[in-house]
């Protein structure tokens, strides 16, 4: 339990009303990954309310990727800001290795003639044109 500094109601609405919400912030910012999921699955259960609210995924996307960064500890984000070539190998080996692996193994196993891209692909060329 907390205790309140300075006690009255001074004491219970900075509680109320600065660390009520600031809690509530820090349990979306756990549950992040479940929120998406949920959202996903209730979209497609609830068609109508999938159209609702379909312009706000990427305002709330946007935050709670900023509601999971307010959880970095900032030593720590200095310490990878002052060695550079870690952070930029990390960004490459995300951003072009694993990718490239990815699809060498696919291209190995004969993934790419089955794909559903290229199944899209086929599609779109048969497509009439207008």
């Amino acid at each position: 339990m907390r205790v309140l500094c300075g006690g009255g109601i001074g004491g219970f609405l900075r509680v109320a009303v600065l660390d009520a919400p600031a809690a509530g912030l820090a349990w979306l910012g756990r549950q992040g990954t479940r929120a998406i999921a949920a959202l996903v699955f209730i979209g497609i259960a609830l068609p109508p309310l999938d159209a609702l609210l379909k312009p706000f995924v990427t305002e709330a996307i946007f935050v709670l990727l900023c509601l999971a960064f307010l959880r970095v500890d900032p030593a720590a984000l200095q310490s990878y800001l002052g060695r550079p070539a870690l952070v930029l190998a990390a960004t490459a080996w995300t951003t072009l290795a694993v990718p490239a692996v990815f699809g060498a193994v696919c291209l190995t196993i004969g993934l790419d003639a089955r794909s559903p891209t290229s199944s899209s692909r086929s599609c779109f060329r048969r497509s009439p044109r207008r």
